[in-house]
């Protein structure tokens, strides 16, 4: 069983969840974010070097416009669809307030503030199995008089240059399989010139050069990023989670990647189906995260083997 250790991570207080191979720094302060996963201490995520350390209060949502976007970094979620969000930001309580939290044995538990500019309410459960699999149960509440509807959007900043591998659906609507963003740099116009083809999947070239989004609408429920490394390896970090089609999806993709052309980051991103939720009532979608090592020499065939194989076998 792992334990969980109280310390520092980037100037915030922490809780720390190790095993041989694998650490990861939840930081309640900022949005009860996973700051900081490592893998053989080589670092996954992305972080702003001038914001470590920073903690930012609002006195009224109105305010929100003052701070502008905050880029801590790492994973934290969002409410979507973001056409719904006010002045073009994330909702503050979610994304940046303190988040209470209590340790139970060798899981985290999180839970936000209530929203001020939406009555929502998240809530986390994050564990580290033996072998090193990261378990992350993520909840929305709503606590209006009426009923909400929202999605759960789970938004992870990968420390680039890198690809992400995702899967195409056979009877998919998008052009190529795949959706691109016309409000996000030329994602349509260079479709070409950011996406090649594997047979059943897409592979996103994610290399900071121009920022662009693309999502897709499979079923398979997982998404790949192959980190660059110093060494002639792909750090490869797996997500896998459950799907379904029957139901609205709140960008009509299950998967979305955004490449930052002006940070180096890309994102990761998965949604949860569009859920109307009575008063009080609670949806909740679990997260499977997998990392390990790949040489740059793999094909395409045994990633995809290697990461079906994990999908069915999660911890």
């Amino acid at each position: 069983m792992n334990q969980i250790k109280e310390q520092e991570c980037h100037g915030w207080k922490s809780l720390q969840l190790k095993t041989d191979r694998i650490t990861l720094e939840i930081t309640p302060d900022i949005g009860g974010r996973i700051i900081s996963l490592t893998l053989d201490d080589i670092e996954t995520f992305f972080t702003l070097p001038e914001l470590h350390g920073k903690k930012f209060e609002l006195e009224t949502p109105a305010h929100k416009k003052d701070l502008g976007w905050l880029h801590y970094g790492g994973y934290k979620t969002w409410l979507a669809p973001q056409d719904n969000w006010n002045d073009k930001l994330p909702f503050f309580d979610l994304d940046s307030g303190p988040y209470a939290y209590t340790i139970d044995q060798n899981a985290v538990i999180l839970t936000s503030p209530i929203c001020r500019e939406t009555g929502m309410q998240f809530g986390r459960t994050i564990s580290l199995s033996d072998s090193g699999q990261v378990h992350v149960d993520q909840t929305m509440t709503n606590h209006n008089s009426e009923e909400a509807s929202w999605g759960i959007w789970d938004v992870t900043q990968i420390k680039g240059p890198g690809k992400v591998l995702m899967p195409l659906h056979h009877s998919s609507k998008f052009d190529k399989k795949v959706k691109g963003y016309d409000d996000e740099g030329l994602s349509t116009k260079n479709k070409e010139s950011h996406l090649s083809f594997n047979e059943d999947i897409v592979i996103l070239n994610c290399d900071q050069k121009e920022n662009f989004k693309y999502g897709n609408d499979s079923d398979e429920g997982w998404i790949c990023a192959l980190l660059e490394t110093d060494q002639d390896k792909w750090l490869g970090y797996l997500k896998t989670f459950e799907t379904n089609l029957s139901t609205d999806y709140p960008h009509e993709c299950v998967t979305e990647v955004f490449d930052s052309g002006s940070f180096p980051y890309f994102e990761v991103e998965v949604h949860s189906p569009l859920i109307k939720l009575k008063p009080k009532e609670t949806f909740s979608m679990k997260e499977t995260w997998t990392l390990d090592w790949f040489s740059k020499q793999s094909d395409y065939f045994s990633i995809k083997k290697w990461i079906r194989a994990k999908g069915e076998n999660n911890e």
